[in-house]
């Protein structure tokens, strides 16, 4: 007879049991992934941000107008990029390491760790680039950044991980389905792979936690295809096609026009004899003497039904040695045409050439390729303030490709010319408004251009430091450069122009020399007569108002008030004599000099006058002259006169 049995054998479990401070731990480290993800994200919108400040301030139009090519500029722009950002990742990488977070330091973990963050950074950078032409602030820009970082990040993160977790717990295959495919669908944003992968490490923790103590290696490699190396794939292969559409692609992938134009819609206007005269000589091919021709130059900005026309139908040929003034009010046109000069905005018709050494014509835009170099000083000064202004020139000199022997006397000969010596080594955000704008009009003159296109060159300057720019401005055209400059100041109009444009919605109203302008029918509209005198009371008598003709005799000067008169008319149309009317109406014994203006030239110059005038006469012996001389400016006023004329006051015999 047979008994059969059982026999037991109990060896005691030597591995420790997983409590609950070892769940609170890995779900930790979750929470430090999403941190993570958040970090990055912000710094990923700082460091991409700059390049709409590059854009915004004119500081990459400028260095591309100087020389430096489009390619040449995105790949520098984002290999420094790249460094600054791996300096950050080697940071976090070195703080992860020293508090040994188990998740993204075990085994090859901190490898995958570094390459994932690595690689977020090459496939954003891109992205980011490709998205600064919508914005129109670097601010903004950073702001929006981060915002679409955290929503392509986080929010697709929770939307893949609840499908997961309930897929888990219920066991039901078509939240899987649901899972596998957002997971797919969501590897676009760079966002979500890094969030991704930082959540699959710590998943791959915890399972490796939970099966270590039972004798089983449940860890797998980060590097494998099926866990994160379909990550590593997808973020690398983003970054490389993102950076070559970026370096490839010359105008913006998503242009977005920002016209800042008040005009409405296409607005004709009757054209001036000479602004057709001009444009019959473009159109039959008459500038062969031009080194700067736009024909038929428009610009419109909106799309589809909503149109606004900034510039219509220009065409203007510009001989080398002449310094074009291009003026209008605000809205005119004038800045969208510098823009299309500069190569910030392309035209909607027409084109711009410029003629070359050998005579050919070529458009604008190859004018560097074709050795005709442009110098342009923007509105807005386009400078670092970290650098110095003698760094400046010597960047400016390197990217017009001067000899680096030759820099240090190029660069010197210009401070000397725009007197930048006391200022030249100190950083740019220590200068004042006016040293600014010699410094920029400075790096527009690097190389001797061919043509030089200033915008508004001496706004903020003091009058010394104007003459000294009028000077450098007026040796350039003499040495054959062709200027076109905009102002609002008719003293630096006359003092610098050979022919004046005036530009009224979009298009020249009138075309010649400034007296030209000032006696164009065109330009004349009501008569605004401003008499730079004032109206005198005598010590110990003070007499009725001067305007009606009486003068009170005396000899020292008590109080003064202003006197003007507006004739509210065009006279000179009207054939009658504007100095015969003047001087029976106002003041005939004490005026013996004025000047007239019209209405569209007060409006093109009206922040150069002043609204008053202070000045001082001296006593007056009996029967002599006196001029007036300028003492202060108040505030400014359109009804002013374009320009200063001296004006005599004639005090009768007591």
């Amino acid at each position: 007879m047979l008994f059969t049995g059982i026999t037991l054998y109990s060896h005691p479990y030597g591995g420790a049991l997983l409590n609950e401070d070892k769940i609170l731990e890995s779900i930790r480290q979750c929470g430090v992934a999403l941190c993570i993800v958040l970090g990055f994200s912000i710094l990923s919108a700082s460091i991409g941000s700059s390049v709409v400040r590059d854009r915004v301030t004119g500081a990459k139009r400028l260095q591309h107008i100087s020389g430096l090519g489009y390619r040449t500029y995105w790949f520098t722009h984002f290999l420094y990029d790249m460094l600054f950002y791996l300096v950050s990742v080697c940071l976090c990488v070195a703080i992860i390491t020293a508090f040994q977070l188990t998740a993204f330091t075990f085994r090859e973990n901190l490898a995958a760790t570094a390459l994932l963050l690595a690689l977020f950074g090459y496939a954003t950078l891109p992205w980011m680039y490709l998205m600064s032409r919508i914005f129109s602030s670097s601010d903004v820009a950073f702001i929006s950044y981060i915002s679409l970082n955290f929503i392509f990040g986080l929010c697709t993160m929770l939307m893949t991980t609840m499908p997961r977790i309930l897929a888990t717990i219920s066991k039901a295959q078509n939240l899987q389905n649901i899972y596998d495919v957002l997971k797919w669908v969501f590897t676009i944003f760079p966002q979500f792979c890094l969030g991704q992968g930082l959540i699959e490490l710590c998943y791959n923790q915890i399972k490796y936690d939970l099966t270590h103590n039972f004798g089983i290696d449940s860890y797998v490699s980060p590097f494998e295809m099926d866990f994160l190396g379909w990550i590593f794939v997808e973020l690398a292969s983003q970054g490389t096609i993102l950076l070559l559409l970026r370096i490839l692609l010359h105008w913006d992938l998503l242009h977005c026009s920002r016209g800042h134009s008040t005009l409405q819609g296409t607005v004709k206007s009757l054209k001036d004899i000479d602004v057709e005269k001009e444009q019959m000589r473009v159109l039959e091919g008459r500038t062969s003497g031009d080194i700067l021709v736009l024909n038929s130059l428009s610009k419109c900005y909106g799309r589809f039904f909503k149109k606004t026309t900034a510039v219509q139908d220009i065409s203007l040929g510009i001989p080398r040695g002449e310094c074009f003034g291009l003026l209008g009010v605000n809205g005119a046109g004038k800045s969208t045409t510098f823009k299309v000069l500069n190569g910030e905005v392309p035209p909607s018709s027409g084109h711009a050439v410029v003629r070359t050494p050998t005579g050919e014509e070529v458009d604008l835009s190859s004018a560097g390729k074709a050795g005709v170099l442009i110098g342009y000083c923007p509105q807005q000064d386009a400078l670092d303030e970290l650098l110095t202004g003698w760094e400046h020139l010597q960047y400016y000199c390197s990217l017009r490709g001067i000899p680096k022997q030759c820099i240090p006397e190029v660069a010197g000969d210009l401070v000397r010319r725009l007197h930048l010596e006391a200022h030249v080594e100190k950083p740019v955000s220590t200068y004042s408004g006016g040293t600014k704008r010699k410094l920029s009009t400075a790096l527009a003159l690097v190389g001797k251009p061919d043509i030089l296109l200033l915008d508004e060159p001496s706004s903020g300057m003091d009058p010394c430091s104007k003459r000294y720019l009028w000077q450098t401005i007026m040796k350039e055209t003499r040495e054959g450069c062709a200027v076109v400059l905009t102002s609002h100041s008719m003293e630096e109009c006359e003092a610098l122009c050979t022919r004046l444009a005036i530009m009224v919605n979009g298009s020249f109203q009138c075309l010649g020399s400034p007296q030209h302008i000032r006696n164009s029918p065109r330009a004349i509209g009501p008569y605004n007569q401003v008499l730079f005198g004032r109206i005198i009371y005598i010590s110990g008598q003070k007499g009725t108002n001067p305007s009606n003709g009486q003068l009170v005799p005396g000899r020292e000067i008590a109080e003064t008030k202003h006197a003007f008169m507006n004739t509210g008319e065009n006279l000179r149309a009207a054939g009658c004599d504007i100095t015969n009317v003047v001087k029976a109406t106002v003041l005939p014994a004490a005026i013996n000099d004025f000047n007239t203006v019209s209405e569209i030239c007060k409006q093109c110059f009206k922040s150069s006058f002043p609204a008053r005038w202070a000045y001082q006469v001296a006593a007056l012996p009996k029967g002599e002259h006196t001029e007036i001389e300028e003492l202060s400016v108040q505030r400014p006023l359109s009804s002013m006169a374009i320009r200063r004329h001296r004006v005599v006051l004639n005090l009768p015999l007591s």
